[in-house]
């Protein structure tokens, strides 16, 4: 992928993709770390995470010394490229091969869902989430 900036040296990202049932991984290597990026796709469910484990290719001696390679800031995997009725595409172009790739997420679904979840969580918890106008005032 695109060069990332990390302290000193230009980090180079490689992605590959695996395709399953219905979701795809997309496994990021670092050029100089060897850490490996897992990106989860779960098309049915409209959802993107990002950055699930982080995976050492190389033995683990010298754990301590190494701490800082296992910690990462958090970036975004994948440009945006354009954003239309709430539905964002990101593409990822693979290096080595020089293909794009286009990933679509639903990012009002997600909205949605979300929505819906926290009105059935406040219904469980007598949360009161909005008020009614038509209630009279004195009873």
């Amino acid at each position: 992928m695109n060069e990332r900036r990390n302290k000193h040296t230009n980090i180079r990202t490689y992605l590959r993709m695996h395709e399953r049932t219905n979701e795809r991984t997309y496994v990021g290597t670092n050029e100089r770390t060897h850490i490996r990026t897992y990106v989860l796709m779960y098309e049915r469910m409209n959802k993107r995470t990002t950055e699930i484990t982080f995976v050492r290719t190389n033995e683990r001696r010298n754990e301590r010394n190494n701490e800082t390679t296992y910690v990462r800031t958090y970036e975004r995997t994948y440009e945006r490229t354009y954003e239309r009725m709430y539905v964002y595409t990101y593409v990822c172009t693979n290096e080595r091969s020089n293909v794009r790739k286009y990933v679509r997420t639903n990012e009002r679904t997600n909205e949605r869902m979300n929505e819906r979840m926290n009105e059935q969580k406040n219904e469980r918890m007598n949360v009161p989430t909005y008020e009614r106008k038509n209630e009279r005032k004195n009873d």
